[in-house]
This record gives structure tokens, C-alpha cells and sequence, in this order.
């Protein structure tokens, strides 16, 4: 009786994230806007907005002190704001691989790191120690298709990784 109940709830949470789809095939996690926080020292934070916010609104949501050099444009969602111990200002970039897989969105190949790429079904350490090093050594990839081109991956383990990959517009 208790596994059918727990079943019961698996399944009615999967379909309700199924339902939130939005028309691009991403959950809209209730229409918030996800933001990834690394501060130097302090670690990695996942912090979610009903809004775009701003830079500061990250830090103080964070409880972290706010920096003096901090931009007032709004971050936009699926985006990793860096912030370093020195002055330099914030960094923005995507998304870490295993922060947009947890999210339920697709890792960008030109930009993951191996560790990340490790992450992803049928590659390992090994396979994505060579996809980096292809990636460094021929330029990006231009569609998941391209990862054929890599030593030791084949059409069978692209099909595996398809759905969980995409490549960054304008490369």
C-alpha cells in the first residue's frame, strides 16, 4: 500500500512538472527565473526570482554583503553571476552543466566543462576528457551531431545524449 501511495506521488509530480512545459519542451518551474550565485569563498548558490532581478537583489537573497561595482542590468534567467573576491565586477555566464540538467534544461556542449560533461548518460570521465580536448582543438560544435567527430563516441551514444544537449546559438 505505502509504494502505491509513494507511486501515486512520483507520478502526479512528474506530470504536474510535465504540464508546466512551456511550448520550447523546458519546465517554467512556476515562471520563475533561476539564477546560479558563485562568490569567491562562499560557494555555489541556486536562487530562484519571480522576476528578472538585479545583481544586488542575488547578493542580499544570497545573505551575502553587497559590492559597490555591482551593474544594474536585470540577469536573465538560466544565467551563473560570478562574483570574484577581487574588484573586478560580476562575471555572467550560462548555467553550470549540472545546475541546467537538475533544472530540467539542456547542458550547452561549447561550453560545459568536463566534469560536467561526465554528468550526461553513457559519457564518462574519459569521453568527456576527449570532447573537451576536440572542442579545443577543432573549434565548437555546431550540433550534438558533431560529437561523432570525437574519438570513441558513435551515432549510438549521440542518440544517448541528444536530448540532454544543445549548442550555443551563434557558434
Amino acid at each position: 500500500m505505502l509504494l502505491l501511495v509513494l507511486a501515486l506521488i512520483v507520478f502526479g509530480w512528474a506530470e504536474s512538472l510535465r504540464s508546466e512545459a512551456s511550448w520550447t519542451g523546458r519546465p517554467r518551474w512556476n515562471g520563475r527565473v533561476w539564477v546560479e550565485l558563485v562568490a569567491a569563498g562562499h560557494g555555489r548558490r541556486v536562487l530562484a526570482f519571480p522576476h528578472q532581478p538585479r545583481p544586488a537583489s542575488v547578493m542580499a537573497a544570497a545573505g551575502f554583503e553587497t559590492p559597490l561595482n555591482l551593474p544594474e542590468r536585470r540577469i536573465p534567467d538560466g544565467t551563473m553571476m560570478v562574483v570574484h573576491a577581487t574588484p573586478t565586477g560580476p562575471e555572467f555566464r550560462p548555467l553550470s552543466g549540472r545546475t541546467a540538467l537538475a533544472l530540467g534544461r539542456k547542458m550547452d556542449l561549447n561550453q560545459a566543462s568536463e566534469r560536467d560533461l561526465s554528468l550526461l548518460p553513457g559519457l564518462g570521465p574519459v569521453s568527456a576528457r576527449r570532447i573537451a580536448a576536440d572542442r579545443m582543438r577543432r573549434g565548437p560544435f555546431s550540433s550534438p551531431d558533431d560529437l561523432v567527430r570525437v574519438r570513441g563516441i558513435g551515432p549510438r551514444s549521440v542518440r544517448k545524449v541528444r536530448p540532454w544537449v544543445t549548442v550555443s546559438a551563434g557558434r
